[in-house]
């Protein structure tokens, strides 16, 4: 992707597309809690998707065509 990504500590992620000149912003709230990841990673694959760990939640990666992050935990496998 044309883009830059980073994390700040409990604030999720920002994404800035370089094309379009724009940001966006990801909370990524660990429910039931209103607090936002604690992100320590942000790294892609050869597919294109973009990973990012949680200190204490687990793994989200993106879902480019949604905008949307899956998260997976230690229950999830």
């Amino acid at each position: 992707t044309n883009s830059i990504w980073a994390a700040s500590v409990s604030e999720g992620v920002y994404v800035y597309d370089i094309e379009k000149k724009s940001t966006q912003h990801f909370l990524l709230n660990i429910p039931p809690s209103q607090k936002g990841a604690t992100l320590t990673c942000i790294t892609g694959d050869d597919r294109g998707n973009i990973y990012l760990t949680d200190a204490n939640n687990g793994l989200f990666r993106f879902d480019e065509k949604n905008k949307t992050f899956n998260r997976y935990t230690v229950y999830e496998g």
